[in-house]
């Protein structure tokens, strides 16, 4: 029986919310209950774990603080630096992520028989890997969503002042690739109907 995951990668504003949430709708339209979980949600949860704050403020120094809170624009200052300093982060951060991760996902599945999760990450399946999210991946259908480069710094230049610098980062995590590829360059109607085939072929299978 294969896993009741699905992995959904891709660089910085390439589209996997949209997949995640056509994905939703394709399931739930058959019956079958699914959670969306970002990862970059638990990131941003982590922020607020006082052994992450303490792991982060021993790497990048108390600047990184406000009071007793950490300071977001301060610490993607200092961590989007630099290759090394994102790596620091991820060491920081990664553990907790994963933790909490997994148990919302054996949660939702032990409660859901027929329940199916669509887990959305910025990281390479390849990455994952070699930074203790095995358990995420092993038995995980895994959908690569792509776009061109300049497509998706047009899109995330409305969220990010530093977008161009965030996707340089991305691309060392290494090569998006997936069990189904996706490019949503295309419109609207031509990537919906991609992820109806992906998700029917999905399905079939568990």
């Amino acid at each position: 029986m294969a896993m009741r995951i699905i992995l959904v990668t891709g660089p910085i504003a390439s589209g996997k919310s949209l997949f995640a949430q056509r994905a939703s709708r394709w399931f739930n339209a058959h019956n079958r209950p699914v959670k969306i979980i970002e990862l970059d949600i638990y990131g941003h949860e982590a922020l607020q774990n006082e052994s992450v704050i303490r792991c982060l403020v021993s790497l990048f120094g108390k600047e990184i603080m406000h009071g007793e809170k950490v300071d977001k624009t301060a610490l993607a200052s200092c961590a989007f630096r630099t290759p090394e300093n994102v790596e620091k982060l991820n060491l920081c951060t990664h553990g907790f992520i994963g933790e909490r991760a997994s148990h919302d996902i054996d949660i939702f599945l032990s409660e859901n028989s027929q329940g199916i999760v669509v887990l959305e990450t910025p990281f390479p399946v390849s990455y994952l890997k070699m930074h203790g999210f095995e358990k995420l991946c092993e038995g995980s259908f895994v959908v690569a969503v792509s776009a061109p480069r300049e497509i998706r710094l047009k899109r995330c230049s409305r969220r990010y002042a530093d977008a161009e610098m965030r996707d340089a980062l991305q691309q060392k995590y290494g090569v998006y690739t997936g069990d189904y590829c996706i490019n949503n360059e295309s419109n609207e109607l031509d990537f919906n109907r991609y992820v109806d085939t992906i998700c029917q072929s999905i399905g079939d299978q568990l």
